[in-house]
Order: structure tokens, then sequence, then C-alpha cells
């Protein structure tokens, strides 16, 4: 206790930043979703989904398969029924989520403190406050918290690269042992691990690492041995039979999905058969990979120096990423330990946003609102592939110090290159992908008749009117250049409705040729509609009403389109001309007439032929027009 807190004491700092980031975080994980306004979506729902398959007696590896290894699911399956105990909120999974994400938290918070501890063995604290600082405030980590299990592996592949930086070489394979039963990446330190020991000539302690490594994988997956042994190949399996996504393999077969396993994790015969074709030649690339990956791996490398073997694992992963027939952006959160840790700078930051902004545009954009626009997955899965290039040219020249010296100047301009082209990039993406979502966006829209409808037959001069914000809303951003729209206001205080929605209907007509009335599906039970109607028929002639698809148009002719350009003309004063509107359609035309009182320019009821009062006008018959 009193080591622990001298530490404390020591990097009081870091225990600050560690408080700051652990609480942001938990309060993100009960206030927020991800993917925001866009859509609400992750993978918190399947892990729930899958957990619940429990309550069927059915458990992964003994009668379901799953694309995972074994403690992850059984990690679900725990939490679950566990926050099975508590009441259900609102039919939502809350307890679960909260559980679920609460215990990834602390993962997630061990990474930060493993960035720590790593950075500290690569410089002094004010270089490692750095890079805790720098970790902290990365979108994606925080992002696929909410989501996605990733922080779980990742922190039992940071600690096997803690310990093995250390010395610590039980303690580094009991840790890659724990990755690889969370998820099959923290298997790439093993390679590592061996070669710094070979370089050390440390055969017993090799043999103590890999014999710990094989003993933890071998008591997680034994329980399954004797039962279902089979469905242990089920994250191998997986991978084999699902079709490269997002991934510039997935490109050159035709692939613009995301990862699909097109099975049912209950039908244990779906994870066998032949893998999926592809027009990739997979072994020449994995014999590019493989050149690559003995090229460094055989050299006379400081391979017992903790930044030799931060940046070589870091340079394997940016590989697997490359070499992987998928890629899904949660994925980005393997690359930014080693960004903070070897590049925390203006270059790193550049790289680390550009990765969070191209995971942006793939998971919450193309996916979701331009799925059939392929050409910005290509661009984006392109793009990406440059900065990961880019980032293991970074990881290799710090393997390789005399090319580094060499090539400095261009390892800047390099970033600002990425940073330019995807600038102009998006630049000249976007005219396409804006007209790509009007005409989209019209396509789904129940009103896309009625648009077009009154886009045709309403002149610029007139007004529509809504009582409903929702419904403008469908024909604004079509129709806002050529017509007036407005949506009548129902909130009429002491006036009441009728008379509320008439001083409207007469503010707006005035000077109008036309008046059009647009009611989408169940707006006309409105009381605001049927005032609206009232209102507009008290003044106007209904010229037409048509129903276009989900909408009802009424058209109305406005009177005063009528009125001299004089102004009203007094009783036994001389005929003036009416100007008649050029879209008033041919056939008989009624002609009625307005009566003022002279002095105070109101209104005044007439009668009509039998003496009975005509509201305020007085019809003077009807003519034909042409």
């Amino acid at each position: 206790m009193g080591r622990l807190t001298a530490w404390v004491r020591e990097h009081r700092d870091f225990v600050i930043l560690a408080c700051l980031f652990a609480s942001f975080r938990w309060l993100v994980l009960l206030t927020y979703r991800p993917g925001g306004y866009i859509l609400d979506f992750s993978d918190y729902y399947f892990y729930r989904a899958f957990a619940q398959l429990s309550h069927r007696d059915l458990y992964p590896f003994v009668n379901l398969w799953a694309a995972y290894p074994p403690l992850f699911p059984f990690l679900m399956v725990g939490l679950y029924r566990l926050s099975a105990l508590v009441p259900v909120w609102n039919g939502t999974g809350v307890w679960f989520y909260t559980l679920l994400g609460s215990v990834l938290l602390l993962f997630e918070t061990g990474n930060l403190v493993l960035l720590y501890l790593l950075a500290l063995r690569l410089g002094d604290g004010r270089q490692a406050l750095r890079v805790a600082w720098f970790y902290a405030g990365l979108f994606v980590p925080v992002y696929t918290l909410t989501g996605w299990f990733e922080a779980m592996p990742l922190f039992f592949f940071l600690l096997a690269l803690y310990a093995l930086v250390r010395g610590r070489y039980v303690a580094s394979g009991v840790a890659t042992a724990l990755g690889f039963l969370s998820k099959l990446i923290p298997v790439l330190l093993v390679p590592l691990a061996l070669r710094a020991l070979w370089e050390r000539r440390q055969v017993r302690a090799m043999a103590a690492y890999l014999g710990a490594m094989l003993g933890v994988v071998l008591v997680g997956v034994l329980p399954f041995l004797a039962t279902a042994p089979r469905l242990l190949l089920g994250p191998f399996l997986t991978q084999a039979h699902r079709e490269p996504w997002e991934s510039l393999w997935a490109l050159w077969d035709g692939q613009f999905s995301y990862g699909m396993v097109h099975a049912d994790i209950r039908n244990l015969a779906d994870i066998g058969g032949p893998p999926m074709p592809t027009r990739v030649p997979c072994l020449l690339v994995t014999a590019v990979f493989a050149v690559g990956f003995l090229f460094f791996y055989t050299r006379r490398l400081s391979w017992e120096e903790p930044r030799t073997q931060v940046a070589f694992a870091g340079l394997c992963t940016v590989g697997l990423l490359l070499y992987s027939k998928g890629y899904s952006p949660q994925f980005a959160v393997w690359v930014l330990p080693f960004i903070a840790l070897l590049l925390p700078n203006l270059r790193g930051a550049a790289y680390a946003v550009l990765l969070a902004l191209f995971n942006t545009v793939e998971a919450n954009i193309y996916f979701i609102i331009f799925p059939k626009e392929h050409h910005l997955l290509v661009a984006v899965v392109l793009l990406r592939t440059l900065v990961f290039l880019l980032l293991g040219g970074e990881l290799a020249l710090v393997l390789l110090p005399p090319w580094a010296a060499r090539v400095g100047a261009w390892r800047r301009w390099a970033a600002v290159g990425a940073v330019v082209l995807t600038l102009g990039t998006a630049v000249g993406l976007a005219p396409g992908l804006v007209r790509a979502y009007f005409r989209e966006s019209l396509a789904r829209n129940p009103c896309r008749e009625a648009v077009a409808y009154l886009g045709e037959e309403a002149g610029a001069g007139d007004i529509v009117l809504f009582v409903r914000q929702d419904t403008l809303d469908l024909f604004y951003p079509y129709l806002w250049r050529q017509v007036s729209m407005r949506v009548v206001d129902d909130y009429a205080g002491g006036e009441g409705l009728a008379r509320h929605v008439e001083d409207q209907v007469r503010r707006w007509s005035e000077g109008r040729e036309e008046v059009w009335l647009v009611l989408g599906e169940g707006d006309e039970a409105l009381p605001v509609a049927q005032a609206a109607e009232a209102a507009l028929e008290k003044d106007m002639d209904q010229a037409q009403e048509v129903q276009v698809g989900a909408c009802t148009l009424r058209r109305y002719l406005v009177p005063q389109a009528l009125v001299p350009p004089e102004g009203p003309a007094q009783v036994g004063s001389r005929a003036r001309p009416i100007a008649v509107p050029a879209s008033l359609a041919p056939g008989a035309c009624t002609l009625e007439a307005d009566l003022y009182a002279p002095a105070a320019g109101e209104r005044v009821s007439g009668l009509d032929g039998e003496g009975r009062v005509a509201r305020d006008r007085v019809l003077l018959g009807t003519v034909r027009w042409p």
C-alpha cells in the first residue's frame, strides 16, 4: 500500500488524467449512443441477443458456434445473466449495456495505464504524460468503447507487450494467451517475444514463455475439447467463409458491403465447407507480406531495446490490417496506441484524426446514407490504405535509424500530403454526393409525386400552406426557390383557432394569385387543417383538388388578383379593366364584387338576389374565358 501511495504521489498528474479519462467515458456510456443523430447502432445489441440464447440452454462452444474465441462470449453470458436479475427499464437492455460497458471501461482505463507505463520505458515522465494525454484525446477509442469490445483484447495485447519490455516473460505469455482467447490479433506478439529471447540466447525464458502461453490457452479450451472440439474452430472458419469487406482486397473482389457471416450461429453445420471464392491472388499477397515480415525479423536490430520491441509490434499490427481480407472501423484502435507511443506529435495527430474521419465516413455516412455510392467507399479504403502505409513507414524507420535520417523532411511532407489529398478528395466528391443525397431522399419521400406535381403546377408568386411541420419538411428542400411555404400556426391564444388561422391566411395570401393547401397523411383530421380549409373557402374559390401519392393538394384562386391595379372602384365610376392572371385556365369564370364602406374602408355584407346576406361580396355573373 505504501508503494502504491508513493507511486500515486510521484505520478499525480497522470492520476488526475486517468480519473477524468474514466469518468468521462463512463458518463458517455450512460448518456450517449453510437451513431449519433444519423442512426443508433452498435454491436452491444448483438451481444445481448447472443447472450439471451442462454435462456434456451444454448451456450457458445457447447451448442452454439461463435466468431470470437471463448473468453468474451462467456463474459457476455455472465454479465447478461447478472443484468437479468434487475427488472427491465422501458423494454431496453440498459442494465446489460451499462454493465458490459463498465467492465470494458476497466480494460480501457487499463489501456491508458499500460500506455503510460510503456511510455516511461521509452522516455521520461514528461514524455509519458504527453503520450497519455495524446491517447486520452483520441475519438476512436471513446466511440469504440460505446459499441464494441475491442478494449478487452487490446488490454491483454498491451499487457503482454509491457511484460515483454519489462522482461517478465511468463507474465507476457499468460497475457498473450488471454488476448488470444479474446481475439486472434494478440498472437502477433509471439514471434516478437521469441526473437527478443533468441537474441539474448535465453532458451529457458523462451520455454517458460511458450509453456505459460500454451498452458493458459489449453486451460481455456480444455472444457470444450471433450464436448464439441469442432466448435473451437469457429473463430477461424468464420473468417474463411466471410467474403472480403471494407479492404483493398474487397474492392479487388467487387465487394462493397460490410463483413457478413451468412449463417445462423445455432446451425452447427454452417461452420464447415469450402472457403469463399475470391479473385485476389492470395498466395502472391501472402508471399509479399511474408517477405516483408522476414526482412525486418531477420535483421540484426536492438531487439532487447523497448523502442525496437514496441515499433516492431506496431509494424506487425499495421501489416496485419493491410494483409487482412477484411477491415472494420473499430480495428483502428489497434494502431492508435503505437501512434501515441512513437508519434505523439502533430504528424501523429494528423494520422489519428484522418483514421477517425475515415471511420466516421465509412460506418456512419457510406453504409447508412450513401450505400449505393460505391466510389465513396473506394476513396475511403484507398486513403486509409495510404495512411496505413505511411504509418508502416514511420514504424519501419524507428527500426532503421540510419534510413530515418535520410528521409526526415519527407516524413513531414508525407503527412501533409495525406491531409491535402483527403481534403481534395472530399471537395471532389461533395457535389456528386449532394446530388445523390437529394435524389435518394426524394425517392424515399412519401410525397415525392406531390413534390413533382407542385414543381410543375405552382407559379413563382404562389404560396403553399401546410398544417404540420413534418409535411413541410418533405417539400421545402426541393421547392424553396420556386414558391413561398408556410406552416399554419395552431396556437390561438385567446382569440380562437378559426380567427387566428383566418388572419394568417389573409396575411399570407395578400398579393398572391393562387394559394395551395397541402395535407399529408393524417393531416386532414387536425383541427388546424379544418380551420385552414374554412378560412380559404371563406375568401377564395377552390379551383382544384387532387390526390397525389400520400398527399392531398388543394388549389385556391385569390379574388384580390382580379382587382384593377388602381384600387377599388367607387359606385357610379367609369368602367375599369380587370387584370386576368396568365395562369387562369380556359373555361367559365365567376365574377364577384367585394363591398367596402367608402369612409372606413371596411368590408360590408352584400345581399343576394333573394335579399339574403351573401357573405361580404356580390355575385356579378359568369363569363367565359378567353
